[in-house]
């Protein structure tokens, strides 16, 4: 196959799967076993179809896919949801308080309690967990500084709820390690064995201002044999719906068109 056969293959293919998914040979998967491309495939027909996000789901290698749904109207905590595999569990996983915009609202308001609610609620769900990390303009995930932090969720939410929110924002680089870094480690924000990486961060970094991001990372997790097995009877993508619906309930962000579909259709 030439080069450009591949291409206009490659194109088919991808309409294919965002307007008649179950027509294609892998439209499950079982269908697409262990390809990694073929999964990454079926991940972004599932995407789609349990958000009608059509045109904000995109690839999240080597094997998953995202909805980035900060490109709705009135998103203000979250800016994508993810699926992926990751060994034997297929995982949505979603990110808030990545931008400090984000922080600002969902720490004040009533969005960081609601989460930890659902999260109390149903642990044999959900879970989540601190992601603090140092970043800066456009970095990419390789280029941030995650930090090991010490505390436990319901502190930490906590501490930027109350005490810490003015600390998020731009710092400037020759600020970071005499004025920022003890003060992330004083308060538990990071370790101490995340003092080797600092050094790999601020050379990257180079004349740029460092952002602390006081992020958190929500996942539900499902067996991989279960998600196959519900992805064969056709309702995994009910399954995808229902947790993207309650997550950015409790996070109080506008519903994908989908789930608004869902809602109405149940009440």
């Amino acid at each position: 196959m030439t080069p450009s056969e591949r291409v206009l293959l490659e194109d088919l293919l991808a309409y294919t799967e965002e307007s008649f998914p179950n027509l294609l040979p892998f439209r499950t998967l079982a269908l697409a076993g262990d390809n990694e491309l073929r999964l990454q495939r079926r991940m972004m027909a599932l995407m789609r179809e349990a958000t009608g996000l059509a045109e904000e789901v995109r690839p999240r290698p080597p094997a998953g896919a995202e909805a980035m749904t900060d490109k709705r109207p009135g998103t203000k905590t979250t800016q994508r949801i993810a699926i992926l595999r990751e060994g034997e569990g297929f995982a949505l996983r979603t990110w808030p308080t990545e931008q400090k915009r984000q922080a600002l609202t969902l720490y004040p308001g009533d969005g960081a309690q609601r989460l930890l609610e659902l999260l109390a609620a149903e642990p044999e769900k959900w879970s989540a967990r601190p992601n603090p990390h140092l970043a800066f303009r456009f970095s990419t995930f390789d280029q941030r500084l995650y930090m090991h932090c010490q505390l436990d969720l319901a502190e930490y939410v906590r501490r930027w709820a109350e005490e810490d929110l003015e600390r998020v924002g731009a710092y400037a680089p020759d600020t970071v390690k005499v004025e920022l870094w003890p003060w992330l480690k004083e308060r538990g924000y990071a370790g101490a064995e995340d003092d080797q990486y600092l050094d790999d961060y601020l050379h990257g970094l180079g004349h740029r201002d460092a952002h602390l991001r006081p992020g958190l990372e929500v996942l539900r997790l499902w067996p991989w044999p279960d998600a196959v097995e519900l992805d064969d009877r056709r309702l995994l993508t009910a399954e995808i719906k229902d947790a993207v619906t309650e997550i950015l309930t409790a996070l109080q962000e506008p519903l994908p068109p989908a789930c608004q579909v869902e809602v109405q259709s149940s009440s």
